[in-house]
Order: C-alpha cells, then sequence, then structure tokens
C-alpha cells in the first residue's frame, strides 16, 4: 500500500505545480517565510 501511496501523492505533487516557474516558487517561499515569522511574533506577545 505504501507504494502506491506515494505514487499517488507524486502525481498530485506534478499536477499542483505544473507551469509554476523556479522563480514563482522562490517568491512564494518568501511569502511563507515571513507569514511563519509573523505567526510566531504573534505566538510570542499572546505569552
Amino acid at each position: 500500500m505504501l507504494p502506491e501511496l506515494r505514487g499517488s501523492a507524486d502525481r498530485l505533487h506534478d499536477l499542483l505545480w505544473r507551469d509554476i516557474a523556479a522563480d514563482e516558487k522562490q517568491t512564494l517561499q518568501q511569502i511563507l517565510a515571513r507569514v511563519s515569522e509573523n505567526l510566531d511574533q504573534l505566538r510570542a506577545e499572546a505569552e
């Protein structure tokens, strides 16, 4: 079952990221990193 699950996950990943350029992926990574930092800051302020 595990190899079938892995194959399905790989196919889904390929479909989701199809036609997305490397620079677009980099931009998304940068945005998500900043959002994560903001969330960490909010958590720290709430303590």
